[in-house]
Formats: C-alpha cells, sequence, structure tokens
C-alpha cells in the first residue's frame, strides 16, 4: 500500500469514530459530517479553495503594505532647493544649521549693530525663533543636530519682503517627528491651530519673542520643514513643491550651484533679475529709480559666507547668459585691470565706484546695445547731439583718444545723516598735455559760440606763495553719463582740472580746489593706514569697484536709502560708524563674473582728526615739531624728522617743500641763525657724529657738517652773548669732553674746561645775572655752574646721583626765594642748588628713576610749581609743596610734561601717551582742556602759523604717518 492511501485509511478511521466522513479525491482531502453527494462535495471544494486564496492574498497584501509604509517612512527627505518658489531674490544655504548660529553668534556684536542698521532681524526672525525653540528641547536638538538649514526671500506685497526657513531631514519620518516636537513647544504658549492645504497639513500659531509678538505658519513636507512669518509663502512652497520644476531646472542657477564652496558658513544666492529691485524697497528719489533700470541686471549668482566677529565676507561667481540684454553684458570681453584712482582720491572722501575697462571701444559699443535694449536709444542720442554742438567734439572718439580705462565716481561730504556732499568724476588719461589739449580745443569751440575769450574759462587755485592750479569752466554737465552711463552722470561736471594724470569734474571751483591740496598734501586714500589694512582683503584687477567709508557715508546712504533705512541710521549714528568700510567687486571671466564683498566691522568707534589739514610723511615722527621763521615771507613754516631720519620742512598751507635723509637721529633741537649776517635764516642742529647747517632750501651751508672729534651725547646749544650774531655752540661729547665752538664750525681757543666726570646728557643752558654769565649742565652726579671760558663759578655744597630724563631749570629771584637751579635726582627728590652752592632738598612724593620734571608757573600766580609726571600719572604741586592736582591717563605718558604760556592768566600742561595715540592739554585746575584728547603720538608744539589769524595751531605727528595741524580756540 503507498504511503498516501494508508495516511487517508488512518485518517478515515480518525474521523469515523467522531461521526465524520473522510474522502480523498486526487491530492484533496475533504472532511464531512454524516453522508454527501458527490456535486456537493465539488461545490465545497470550490469555495473552500477561494476562502484559501483570499487569505493568502490579504496576507500578502499587508506585508507588502506594511513594508511599503516602513520604507516611506525612512524615504529620503526633498531638496530644500524644490520648494522654493521661482520669485525669491535671495536664497541661503547652510550645511550644518548649529554651524551657521555658531558663526553668528561669534559676531553677536556686530549683528546686534547690523540689525539696528539694516533690520537684517528680519531676515533672520526666523533663525532665532529655531535657535530658540532648540535650546528648549533637547530631542529637538539632537534631531536637527548635523541638519542643513535653508532660508529664501519673497516678494510680500508692494515694497515688502518676507523670509521662508527651511530645515532639510534625513527622512520623512524625521521631519514628522521635529513637527510633533515643535507642536508641543509652542501648544504651551499659544494655541495651534491645523488646516489641510493640497495634501498638505499647514499649522499656524501666535508666539512672542523678544517682546514682540508674530505670527507663525510651518509644514512638513517631504522630510523638509518649512517655516514662515507669512501664511502664504508656506502655502506657495508646497505648491512649488507640488507642480516640480524649482531652481534645479534653472540651467543658470545649476551652473552657479556648482561653484558654491564647501566648508563656508553658507552658500549665499542672488537672483540678478530681480535683486535690483529688492535693492530698490530700501531706497528713495533718483537712486529708486536708476535701480528699477537695472532689472535686468543679469542671471544668478553664488557667493560663499565667511562670517568672524569683525567682519563679513562673500565671494564666488555670477552668471549673465549673452543671449540676455541684461547690464552685467555690458562687461562682456573685459580682462579685470588694477584700479589705481585711490592714489589720487582724497582720504577723507565718503567712498567711490569705479571701473576698469581693458577696451574702451568695447565697452562703449556694449552700453549701447544694452540702452537700446531698455528703449533708451533716443536719450542718449539727444544728450550727444547737445554735447557734439557746446564742444564741437565727437564724445566717445575724443575722450577714447587719451583715456586709459579708468573711470571713477567720487564721492565727499557725505559724513552726516541727509547731508548732502559733492560728487566728482575722475578720468585716467594715458596723457595729461594730450587730455588737456583736447579739453581746451572743446572750450575754444564754445568761447567761438558764445563770443567769450578762452581765458574767461579759467580760475587759478593758489595752494600757497609758490603753487597754483588751473580749473577750467565746461559747458556741459552730463558728461559722465554720456560716456558711461546713467550712474555716472550724478557727478555734475561744469568745472573740471588735473591731479596727476587724471581728469577730474566737479561741481564747484571750492570743491576742486579741495581735491587738489588734498593731494598736495599727500592726504590720499592709498596714504590711510586704515583703508590699506582693509585692502588687503580686496581683488587687485577688476571691472567694478564700490568702496564706501561707512564712518564718513551717512548722509550718502540716507540720501539713497528710504523709509525704516533712512531712520535706522539717524537714529543709530553709533552702530552704523562702528562699520569701517564695505567693499564690493567685481571682475570678468571667461563664463562668469568673480564677485567680492567685504565688510568690516570696528567695535571701537574711531573718531576722526578734525583738522585744518594734514600732510603724509614717508613714517611716524617721534619728534617735536619746531615753528621756524621763513625770512621771505615772516610766517612760520614747520620742521620735522620723521623715524627713517629724513627731515622735510613744510610751509603753512601743509605742502612739503623739501625732505632730505640724514645718516642719523637729530639730537635735542634745531636753532635758526643768521650765519651771513644778512638777515636770512639757516637751520643749525647736530646727529650723533656731526653739526649741521642747511639753509632754507636744504642745502648745506660753508664747511657744514661738521664731523664731530667724539660722538654727542646730547644736542647742541646755541648762544649770542652779545646779541651780534657771534654764535657760539655748544656740545657734550662721549669722550666727556665739552665742546665749544663758533657760527663757522671752528673750535674757540678760548674754552679751557678740561672735562666731565660722566657724560652729559642734559642740555647745557646759558643765563646772565647780576652782570655774570653763567654755563649750566649737569652729569649722571654732579652739577656744572662755569663761566664763559669753562671755569668753575660755584661748586654745590652736596652732590647728589642727578636724573638723566630732565634739565636744569633757572628760576631768578623772587619774593620768596633768591636765585636758583632747580633739578630732581633719581629718587624724585627736588634738589635747589643757590649761586653761592648752597643746596636745599624737598621731598614731594615717591617717584621712579623714569620719571619726568619740570619747575613752570601753572597757576599764574607769579611763583613756578613742581610738575612731575611718572608712568600715566601727572601731579602738580605748588611752591609750598602743597599739592594742586593729580591726574591719571589710561596709558603711560611717554615724554616730559610740556608748558604752554597762552596769556597772562591762560597756562597749559602738555601730555603725550604714544600708547594710546593720543595727546592731551591739562588746564591749571587739573581739568582736560575741551576737545581734548586729541589723536597724536608726538610731542606736539602750539604757536601761530598764519599772519593775520587769532587762533593758535597745534602740529603733531599721528600714528598713520600724518603730521596734522589742529586749530586750538
Amino acid at each position: 500500500m503507498s504511503e498516501s492511501l494508508m495516511i487517508i485509511n488512518i485518517a478515515h478511521g480518525f474521523f469515523r469514530g467522531r461521526g465524520l466522513m473522510l474522502f480523498g479525491i486526487k491530492n484533496c482531502i475533504f472532511v464531512s459530517r454524516g453522508s454527501i453527494s458527490v456535486p456537493k462535495i465539488f461545490s465545497l471544494i470550490m469555495v473552500k479553495r477561494i476562502i484559501l486564496i483570499s487569505l493568502v492574498t490579504l496576507a500578502v497584501a499587508a506585508l507588502a503594505g506594511g513594508y511599503l509604509l516602513l520604507q516611506r517612512s525612512l524615504i529620503t527627505g526633498t531638496d530644500p532647493f524644490d520648494a522654493v518658489a521661482g520669485d525669491a531674490v535671495v536664497v541661503v544655504r547652510t550645511k550644518s544649521i548649529y554651524r551657521f548660529f555658531s558663526a553668528v553668534k561669534s559676531g553677536q556684536e556686530m549683528w546686534s549693530d547690523l540689525e539696528k542698521v539694516l533690520d537684517v532681524g528680519g531676515m533672520l526672525k526666523g533663525v532665532d525663533f529655531l535657535d530658540s525653540l532648540l535650546k528648549e528641547n533637547q530631542t529637538a536638538s539632537e534631531l536637527a543636530e548635523g541638519k542643513s538649514l535653508f532660508f529664501s526671500v519673497h516678494p510680500a506685497g508692494r515694497d515688502r519682503y518676507e523670509t521662508v526657513y527651511y530645515l532639510e531631514f534625513a527622512s520623512t519620518r524625521e521631519g514628522r517627528m521635529f513637527n510633533d516636537l515643535m507642536n508641543g513647544l509652542l501648544s504651551g504658549g499659544s494655541p495651534v491651530s491645523e488646516r489641510a492645504y493640497n495634501r498638505a497639513r499647514i499649522y499656524d500659531a501666535t508666539f512672542r519673542m523678544g517682546g514682540r509678538v508674530y505670527d507663525v505658519s510651518w509644514t512638513v513636507n517631504g522630510g523638509v520643514f518649512i517655516l514662515s512669518y507669512s501664511a502664504l509663502l508656506v502655502e506657495n512652497a508646497v505648491d512649488q513643491l507640488d507642480k516640480g520644476g524649482g531652481l534645479h531646472e534653472d540651467e543658470s542657477f545649476k551652473k552657479v550651484l556648482a561653484t558654491s564652496g564647501e566648508n563656508v558658513d553658507a552658500n549665499v544666492f542672488f537672483n540678478l533679475q530681480d535683486f535690483p529691485h529688492y535693492i530698490s524697497a530700501f531706497s528713495r528719489g533718483q537712486s529708486k529709480n536708476l535701480l528699477s533700470g537695472f532689472s535686468g541686471l543679469g542671471d544668478w549668482a553664488e557667493l560663499d559666507l565667511h562670517l568672524r566677529d569683525d567682519a563679513m565676507m562673500l565671494n564666488g561667481f555670477s552668471l549673465s547668459k549673452a543671449s540676455e540684454n541684461n547690464y552685467l553684458n555690458v562687461f562682456s570681453g573685459q580682462s579685470p585691470v588694477t584700479i589705481g584712482a585711490e592714489s589720487v582720491i582724497p582720504g577723507y572722501s565718503s567712498g567711490f565706484l569705479a571701473l576698469g575697462l581693458s577696451d574702451l571701444s568695447l565697452f562703449y559699443n556694449n552700453h549701447l546695445q544694452w540702452l537700446e535694449g531698455i528703449d533708451r536709444t533716443d536719450e542718449y542720442k539727444k544728450m550727444r547731439e547737445e554735447f557734439m554742438a557746446l564742444t564741437g567734439s565727437v564724445p566717445d572718439e575724443d575722450f577714447h583718444s587719451f583715456m586709459e580705462g579708468e573711470v571713477a565716481l567720487v564721492m565727499s561730504g557725505w559724513e552726516n545723516p541727509d547731508e548732502k556732499g559733492e560728487l566728482f568724476l575722475l578720468i585716467k588719461t594715458r596723457s595729461r598735455s594730450l587730455a588737456l589739449k583736447t579739453m581746451l580745443d572743446m572750450l575754444r569751440h564754445n568761447a567761438r559760440l558764445s563770443g567769450a575769450s578762452i581765458d574767461s574759462y579759467r580760475e587759478v587755485y593758489r595752494v600757497d606763495r609758490e603753487t597754483s592750479m588751473d580749473i577750467y569752466s565746461f559747458p556741459f554737465s552730463r558728461t559722465g553719463e554720456l560716456l558711461f552711463g546713467k550712474i555716472f552722470g550724478a557727478a555734475n561736471t561744469s568745472w573740471f582740472t588735473f591731479v596727476e594724470n587724471y581728469l577730474v569734474f566737479g561741481e564747484s571751483v571750492q570743491g576742486l580746489s579741495e581735491f587738489i591740496h588734498a593731494n598736495v598734501l599727500n592726504q590720499t586714500l592709498s596714504a590711510d593706514t586704515r583703508f590699506r589694512e582693509f585692502s588687503e582683503y580686496l581683488v587687485a584687477r577688476n571691472n567694478f569697484w564700490f568702496y564706501s567709508n561707512l564712518a564718513r557715508s551717512a548722509g550718502l546712504f540716507t540720501t539713497l536709502a528710504g523709509g525704516q533705512l533712512s531712520e535706522n541710521i539717524t537714529g543709530n549714528p553709533e552702530s552704523f560708524r562702528k562699520f569701517q568700510a564695505l567693499s564690493l567687486q567685481f571682475g570678468s571671466g571667461r563664463d562668469m563674473l568673480y564677485n567680492n564683498f567685504y565688510l568690516k566691522y570696528s567695535p571701537q568707534v574711531f573718531e576722526e582728526p578734525q583738522t585744518d589739514w594734514q600732510t603724509l610723511l614717508d613714517t611716524v615722527i617721534d619728534f617735536k615739531p619746531l615753528l621756524l621763521i621763513n625770512h621771505n615771507t615772516g610766517e612760520n613754516e614747520i620742521f620735522v624728522q620723521d623715524l627713517n631720519n629724513t627731515i622735510y620742512l613744510i610751509n603753512n598751507a601743509g605742502r612739503i617743500l623739501w625732505k632730505k635723509p640724514l645718516p642719523g637721529r637729530i639730537m635735542g633741537s634745531v636753532y635758526q641763525i643768521d650765519y651771513y649776517r644778512n638777515n636770512r635764516l639757516q637751520m643749525l642742529f647736530n646727529t650723533r657724529e656731526q653739526i649741521y647747517l642747511l639753509d632754507r632750501n636744504g642745502n648745506d651751508v660753508g664747511r657744514y657738517p661738521i664731523r664731530l672729534p667724539s660722538p654727542a651725547t646730547n644736542g647742541i646749544s646755541v648762544f649770542d652773548y652779545e646779541n651780534n650774531k657771534d654764535y657760539r655752540i655748544f656740545v657734550a661729547c662721549e669722550d666727556k669732553s665739552v665742546v665749544v665752538r663758533s657760527r663757522e664750525g671752528n673750535i674757540i681757543s678760548g674754552w679751557t674746561f678740561p672735562g666731565t666726570e660722566h657724560n652729559v646728557y642734559h642740555k647745557i643752558q646759558h643765563f646772565r645775572t647780576g652782570g655774570r654769565d653763567y654755563i649750566v649742565f649737569a652729569d649722571r652726579h654732579r652739577v656744572y655752574i662755569l663761566d664763559r671760558r669753562g671755569n668753575t663759578r660755584t661748586r654745590p655744597d652736596r652732590v647728589f646721583p642727578v636724573s638723566t630724563r630732565n634739565n636744569i631749570v633757572y628760576e631768578g629771584r623772587t619774593p620768596a626765594t633768591d636765585r636758583r637751579l632747580v633739578i630732581t635726582d633719581t629718587l624724585g627728590s627736588v634738589w635747589h642748588i643757590y649761586l653761592n652752592g648752597n643746596t636745599e632738598l624737598r621731598k614731594l612724593g615717591d617717584y621712579s628713576a623714569n620719571h619726568y620734571f619740570d619747575f613752570q608757573d601753572v597757576n599764574a600766580d607769579g611763583y613756578r610749581d613742581y610738575i612731575f609726571v611718572d608712568s600715566n600719572r601727572l601731579e602738580v604741586y605748588g611752591r609750598d609743596g602743597t599739592p594742586m592736582f593729580s591726574r591719571e591717563f589710561t596709558a603711560p605718558v611717554d615724554h616730559a610734561p610740556a608748558y604752554y604760556h597762552f596769556s597772562r592768566q591762560d597756562r597749559k600742561i602738555g601730555v603725550v601717551s604714544q600708547g594710546a595715540g593720543q595727546i592731551f592739554l591739562v588746564n591749571s585746575g587739573g581739568e582736560i582742556y575741551q576737545g581734548f584728547p586729541l589723536h597724536g603720538r608726538s610731542y606736539f608744539t602750539i604757536g601761530f602759523l598764519y599772519s593775520g589769524r587769532g587762533n593758535f595751531q597745534l602740529i603733531v605727528g599721528s600714528d598713520d604717518n600724518f603730521l596734522y595741524n589742529y586749530v586750538v580756540y
């Protein structure tokens, strides 16, 4: 029996014993209770087969459905770019939300001030919102770790824009988890409503942040969390995901996306078609109309964002299709060039906009083609015809004949909010003489039309007695617009002059005169230390360069800007001035333009020195500027030496008359003597090795320079005993001799002084009293009081360690004391030495060996007072030793105090703190004089520079290589 039959028989016996019958047909087994007919058996078989198949099908379907649901919960999220609606003007992508948060927070002070001025909080308030939510929930924070954050800016009404934020999650499941967490976090503070929109669930809520109430909407779609303060923009993002065709399908966007950097704080994308309109929303007047005309600027730009606590940098590429009539195509075919206009642009300028053009004709033709595309050719032709009628010149041909390919629009005098300054147009020339000839030909044509003389077009600006420049009237005021476009038409070209190789147009003779004067004084942008430091982050070669010194540009931006932005700048001037400067550059390449943007922030506001003039030297000075008489004019001129040992003679207009290198540093002062006794003055001084005598042109006089027999240890002293110009020149040397020479440089044989015990570092002094001459000086331990021949007149009765930093001061007889010399020792104790040799010691305070001392009448009571400076402390005592006042400075004082006698009752003390870069004038009561401190680092001189002016001038060296001339009222 087969196994099959055996199993059936066994089963048959089993079921039969239970009242059941079993039938086996082919390979099927049927069980029935009682008897059954064959047709019924077949019917039952079919029913059971259907049931079995259905159950199996349902099981498979259930398994498949569960698998699909599991897979869907793990599906990769949608790229947020696909959710960005096509009207976005700015799109920002960060690779890590926490890296971006960290970068923003590292410059929190900068962002705080930026928000006050530019309302960037409007763009970043969603970032702040997400940051605060993540701080409140550890799970949400962990979920967002490493996730990308996007945001995009879209129009939301007339001149109004709102932002959409996107968090990219790895899967739909993660996105929903974050959404649930957000619902839970917000529902505790305010009700959250839910609504259906195109198969998406959108949530709306109201919350409070920073004292303000906001409405916010969000959704999760395809693993992307989308949030905005505009419910409409969230709906637009959902629509964009549904319809497809997002940014990834835009060929221009894909090209700039491929250039984006990886290890950056963010990638910023600009829609150049709409970006000018976005900027125009923050502008007003002519600037608004001008920006609206650039609606076709380009296609897309991508800039990589680098954030620091004191700067923001963006660099990357922009694209403009050659087939489109975009403004950027005007630069097509140009090679980047080095723009050098900063070498003539005044350092006080608010900013400039410059073009660098390698092919002028190509730029001109491209610009005409662009004008035709925006239907402005007729306007241009009319302007061109007017120019030709007035000048007899074909503008593009004649200007191109001498231009070198560089033009700049310079802004000056826009420092304060709503203040309108002046604009200048600069054109670089290949040949100044050729350019002048061409311009004068235009003026001659115009003169013939009006029947005027060519001389009537010329004004003369006289810098000083020796220097003058011609400034010419010009009959056409829109030259910049005619040659380079609407932006450059902002400069009125009614007058022109030449500065170096630049043709400079301006609206007034006064403005051009100041432009010339700044260049005469070398006070240009390229000479400005802060500009040079800022320029280290800029591109050397470009086709477009906009630069703004923001501290000098409040008026420029309030004039250009409108509404809230203008109010923000006016209401937050300190925040605005903390942004030192900004620059935007681009240069043409093969297929794209390279762009560079740099914004520099400085939490410490730098106060610009308010000077009469500033003159650039080769380097800084640590030398007291001296006022010397010009024997030709009777006016004062300024003599200084810089740290490279170059000496300068500068006139009272600030112009360097000459400069001359010396092999060493001048020791002591510079004397003016009448060497030839003809009322013409020369300059006498010494270095360590030689004595020099120069005429007022810087030439050596007579047998000078004269080499000293031993290196000098102090500066020369010059005495004219009988006021007959028979000068005696004294100097101490390292061999401990004191050398005396005549004005011709000859050794005086009658001087018999044998020498000092130690080196002399003090100034040798002469005074006459009681019909006697006294020659006084000191070495380390002894004070010498001699007659004219070098014999000792008096020997002090006590010896003490003399302070080497301070000179001896002679005080004549007073009602309280006899004639005496006053000096301090190395401990700061005061020694009075009377002419009979008696000494008197007075201890007024505790001072270091490095103290400074002077003895002058501070309070104008007829008696001298004791002045001490030690480290950062100034202390003054009256004649009886009673403290008059004490003042501390923030940094150490680096030089001896200077004493200034302004009038009978007005005495002041001058103090220099090189470390702080400040100078002070201190009143007789110890108060800082009004207007001080001023910027400066050297000894300073106060006196009159100009005849007929009642104000004093203060001359001081700065830490940026300038010599400053301040007015002291």
